[in-house]
C-alpha cells in the first residue's frame, strides 16, 4: 500500500505537465504567466510560436521523466529510500521547467527577426 501511494504522490506533477502541455499545444494560452520571454510578446505569431515550442519541450520532458521515474521505482522499490531523493527529484523538475526558456528564446531569434516578423529561409 505504501508503495502505491508513493508512486501516486510522485507522478501527479508530470501528469499535470503532460495535460497542460497538450492543452497549450491545441489552444495556446493567451495570458502571460510569471515567466515570459520579452521577445515572445512582439506579436501574436511570436507568442503562439513560443507557446508551441515551450509546450513541446515540456511535454517531452514530462513523458521522459514519467517513464524514467516509473521504471526506476518499479526496478528499485526495495532498495531506494525515496525521501533521500526528494530534493534531487524536485531539482530535476525545476530544471525541466526552466531549461526550455533559453532554448525557446534561441529558437525565436532564429525564426523571427528583431521586429517579430518571420524570417524567410
Amino acid at each position: 500500500m505504501k508503495f502505491n501511494l508513493l508512486i501516486i504522490k510522485h507522478i501527479w506533477l508530470p501528469i499535470l505537465f503532460i495535460v497542460l502541455s497538450i492543452w497549450n499545444l491545441v489552444t495556446p494560452f493567451e495570458e502571460e504567466g510569471p515567466i515570459v520571454i520579452k521577445f515572445a510578446k512582439k506579436n501574436k505569431n511570436t507568442w503562439q510560436f513560443s507557446q508551441r515550442v515551450y509546450s513541446s519541450f515540456l511535454l517531452a520532458f514530462s513523458i521522459i521523466y514519467l517513464i524514467t521515474y516509473m521504471i526506476l521505482t518499479i526496478s528499485f522499490r526495495n532498495i531506494i529510500e525515496y525521501e533521500r531523493f526528494e530534493i534531487i527529484r524536485w531539482l530535476i523538475i525545476l530544471a525541466g521547467i526552466l531549461l526550455p526558456i533559453p532554448i525557446t528564446y534561441i529558437i525565436l531569434r532564429i525564426k523571427f527577426n528583431s521586429k517579430g516578423n518571420s524570417r524567410k529561409n
